[in-house]
C-alpha cells in the first residue's frame, strides 16, 4: 500500500544536506562560508537569477511601477491597503542589524540610527523610546546618516547597506531632511548602490562628503548641501573621516589597498601606507578631532575573511608612518572582518578609542592597552557583530553602539553597556508561523536573533542562531519545528517541546555533507498529521515520525528546492519549486512519478512560494522573484 499524506499549502525554507538511497545526489555542498556571507549571497541570488547581476536600476524601476499602478486605479488592493487593519505586534525589544549611529551635538539624549532593513529611527530620551522616521521612502536599507552640526535639524540619509562580498542594490540615493527627520527629499546619487559614510562639515554646512562602496563606488563631494555632487575618487571607499577644523583634509579607507589622504578637498589623493601590511582586507579609519595628527585604523590584517586578523594601527604624523598598537586573535573578527568592523575616537580625547569586531574593545591610553568590554563568546550580554558607534559630542562618556542585536548605550565611556531596543521594531524575519489553537501565539525565524515566540511581555527566543522556517504540530502545539545553521551545513531542522524544554536536531536520514540546501530551505507540516513534516534540499524529504527519521520522496534536482506547496484537500498532491525556476508536481505523495511543469506558461525565475487552494482541487498559486517578468501565476489543473 502506498504511503502518502495530505499536506499544508504553505512554503517554508531550510538549508540542509542529505542523501537517500534510491535517488541520486548530484548537487554537492559548496565550501562552507561564514553566515553573513551566505546570507548576503543568497539574498542577492534570489533577485538576480537568471543573471549574474541584478540589472542596473531594476529595483527602483519596479518600485516606481508599483507606485504608479497603485495610484492609477482604485483596485481592491488599493482600497484594502488604505484601511486601518494592521497593527504592529513586535518584537519591540529584540532589535536587529544597525549600520549607522549619530548623536545630536548639544543633547546626548537625541540620537538617530540607520538600520539594515528597517529604515531610520530617532530617540529624544536617550533610547528609552524610538520612533521610525523613514518608513515612507523608497529605500529603507542603510548606509549612513549625518547631521549638520550647525543646524542639527538638517539630516542626510545615505541609503544602501555596504557589503564588500556582493553587489549591493538596495540603495536609493541620498535623502535630506530639514526638520529633524519629519519629512525627506531625495537629492541625488541614485546610481550609487551603497554608502559607507556621509558627513556634513562643521565649518561649512554646504560641504557634504560621502564614501560609496557599490554601484559607482568612490568619494563624493557636494559644496551646495547636496544639490550637485562631484566624484573625486573612483575606487570603492570603505570608510571616511574628516578633520572638523579643516575643510580640505580627508582620510579614506579602501578595502584591500589601504589608506588614502587628501589635503586639497578631495581633489587629489595620496596613498599613505607606510607601516601598514601589504595584504589586507577591509579598512576602517578615524581621525582624532582633538588632535588631527592622530589617526587610527582597524583592518583585516593578512587578508580577507578567514585570513584576516583584527589589527589596529596608529599614526601621530597624519599618516606619515603607522605603528601597530593592537593585534587580536582570530576571534576578533571570527572571519567576518568585511562585515563587523569599525573604529571610533572620542572627539575630546585622542587617547580614548573604541573598536568593533565580534566584540567592542576599548583603550583609554592611546592604544597601549586594550580591553574587551562585551565578551560575547564568554557569556556577555551585548550581542555580537558590531557595526557602528558614536560618542555624544557634548558628553563623550555617553556612547551609542549598533550591532546585529540592535542598540546599546554606555554612560561610562564604553566600559559597561545597556540594551536600549525600546520600541525598536527592526527585527528581520525569514518566516512566521501561527499557533491556530490559541490567540496571539506567533513564531518566527529571524536573522541572527534566533527563533522567536510571542510572550506576555514581548517576544522570547526559543532557539538561537539564525532562525528560518517554523512549523507547529497542530495535534500538540507544544511541539515546534524550526531550522538553524549547523557547524557544517545550512538550515538543520530541530524540534522543541515547549512544555518540557527539551530540544533536538533532526538529522537522521539527512546526509548534510552531500545534499546542499538553499539558505532558508522549506519546512512544512502535514495539516492532517502533526507528526509528518517535509523538508526541501535538492531532494524533497519526508518524516512520518516527528523528525526521528527522514527519507527522500523525490529525485535530487539540479538546484536546491526553495518552495513547497501541498494540497490540504487532495491527498498526495505536492508541488516543489527550485532556486533556478524548476517546478514539479506529484499526485502520489512523491512515491510515484513527478511531472515537470516548469515551462507550462511559467517564467525562468527563482521560485519564492507555492500555495494550494483549500477550496478547489487542482488550484494553486506560485510566486517568482527577480525582475523583468510577471511574478504571480495560477493553475486550475
Amino acid at each position: 500500500m502506498k504511503r502518502y499524506h495530505s499536506f499544508i499549502g504553505a512554503v517554508s525554507a531550510v538549508l540542509l544536506l542529505v542523501t537517500e538511497p534510491g535517488f541520486s545526489q548530484s548537487h554537492t555542498a559548496p565550501k562552507q562560508e561564514k553566515k553573513p556571507a551566505k546570507r548576503f549571497r543568497y539574498f542577492y541570488e534570489e533577485r538576480a537569477y537568471p543573471f549574474d547581476k541584478i540589472p542596473e536600476g531594476a529595483r527602483l524601476k519596479a518600485f516606481r511601477y508599483m507606485e504608479n499602478s497603485m495610484m492609477s486605479k482604485k483596485s481592491a488592493a488599493t482600497i484594502l491597503a488604505a484601511q486601518p487593519e494592521w497593527r504592529a505586534i513586535g518584537p519591540f525589544g529584540v532589535g536587529g542589524r544597525v549600520k549607522s549611529v549619530i548623536v545630536h551635538p548639544a543633547n546626548p539624549d537625541i540620537a538617530y540610527i540607520g538600520t539594515a532593513a528597517g529604515g531610520a529611527w530617532k530617540t529624544t530620551n536617550g533610547g528609552q523610546n524610538w520612533t521610525p522616521i523613514f518608513d515612507d521612502e523608497n529605500g529603507i536599507a542603510f548606509g549612513s546618516l549625518a547631521l549638520d552640526p550647525s543646524n542639527p535639524d538638517v539630516l542626510y540619509a545615505a541609503t544602501g547597506e555596504p557589503s564588500s562580498n556582493i553587489d549591493a542594490y538596495l540603495g536609493a540615493g541620498v535623502f535630506k531632511s530639514m526638520n529633524g527627520g519629519t519629512t525627506w527629499k531625495l537629492i541625488g546619487l541614485t546610481e550609487v548602490g551603497a554608502f559607507s559614510k556621509i558627513f556634513v562639515h562643521p565649518k561649512n554646512p554646504g560641504l557634504v562628503v560621502a564614501g560609496a562602496t557599490k554601484g559607482r563606488g568612490g568619494f563624493y563631494k557636494s559644496t551646495n548641501g547636496g544639490t550637485t555632487w562631484k566624484r573625486t575618487f573612483q575606487q570603492p571607499v570603505s570608510d571616511v573621516t574628516i578633520n572638523p577644523n579643516n575643510e580640505n583634509e580627508y582620510f579614506i579607507g579602501v578595502d584591500g589597498v589601504g589608506v588614502y589622504y587628501s589635503n586639497d578637498g578631495g581633489e587629489t589623493w595620496a596613498l599613505k601606507n607606510n607601516g601598514i601590511p601589504f595584504t589586507i582586507g577591509r579598512v576602517s579609519i578615524q581621525q582624532a578631532a582633538s588632535n588631527p595628527d592622530v589617526v587610527y585604523v582597524l583592518l583585516e590584517s593578512g587578508g580577507r575573511g578567514d585570513d584576516g586578523i583584527g589589527e589596529i594601527f596608529k599614526t601621530t604624523n597624519r599618516g606619515g608612518t603607522w605603528v601597530s598598537v593592537y593585534k587580536g586573535q582570530s576571534g576578533f573578527f571570527n572571519g567576518q572582518g568585511w562585515y563587523n568592523n569599525y573604529i571610533e575616537v572620542n572627539p575630546k580625547d585622542e587617547n580614548h578609542v573604541i573598536a568593533g569586531g565580534i566584540d567592542i574593545f576599548r583603550t583609554k591610553d592611546g592604544g597601549k592597552n586594550w580591553s574587551n568590554t562585551t565578551f560575547y563568546y564568554s557569556g556577555g550580554t551585548v550581542h555580537a557583530d558590531q557595526h557602528h558607534a558614536a560618542f555624544a559630542p557634548s558628553n563623550p562618556n555617553v556612547i551609542y553602539a549598533g550591532n546585529d542585536g540592535g542598540m546599546y548605550k554606555s554612560t561610562d565611556g564604553g566600559q559597561y553597556w545597556t540594551p536600549i531596543n525600546n520600541n525598536l521594531a527592526i527585527t528581520q524575519f525569514y518566516d512566521m508561523a501561527v499557533d491556530q489553537s490559541k490567540d496571539n501565539i506567533n513564531y518566527g525565524g529571524t536573522q541572527d536573533n534566533g527563533t522567536l515566540a510571542t510572550s506576555p511581555a514581548d517576544w522570547d527566543a526559543i532557539y538561537g542562531g539564525d532562525g528560518f522556517h517554523v512549523a507547529i504540530n497542530h495535534d500538540n502545539p507544544d511541539i515546534v519545528y524550526g531550522e538553524v545553521n549547523g557547524s557544517t551545513a545550512n538550515s538543520v531542522p530541530w524540534k522543541l517541546n515547549r512544555a518540557t524544554g527539551q530540544s533536538q536536531q533532526l538529522t537522521n536520514g539527512l546526509p548534510v555533507a552531500t545534499d546542499a540546501a538553499y539558505w532558508s530551505a522549506p519546512l512544512v507540516i502535514n495539516p492532517l498529521d502533526g507528526e509528518s513534516i517535509f523538508h526541501g534540499r535538492t531532494a524533497l524529504y519526508a518524516s512520518y515520525n516527528g523528525g526521528a527519521q527522514w527519507e527522500a520522496v523525490s529525485p535530487a534536482r539540479t538546484s536546491p528546492i526553495a518552495a513547497i506547496g501541498m494540497s490540504p484537500i487532495e491527498n498526495g498532491v505536492i508541488y516543489t519549486g527550485t532556486t533556478t525556476g524548476s517546478v514539479h508536481v506529484t499526485r502520489e505523495g512523491g512515491y510515484e512519478s513527478w511531472k515537470d511543469v516548469s515551462r507550462n506558461g511559467l517564467v525562468n525565475r527563482f521560485v519564492k512560494d507555492i500555495s494550494c487552494s483549500p477550496f478547489h482541487g487542482g488550484t494553486a498559486f506560485i510566486a517568482f522573484g527577480g525582475y523583468g517578468t510577471p511574478h504571480l501565476f495560477k493553475t486550475t489543473d
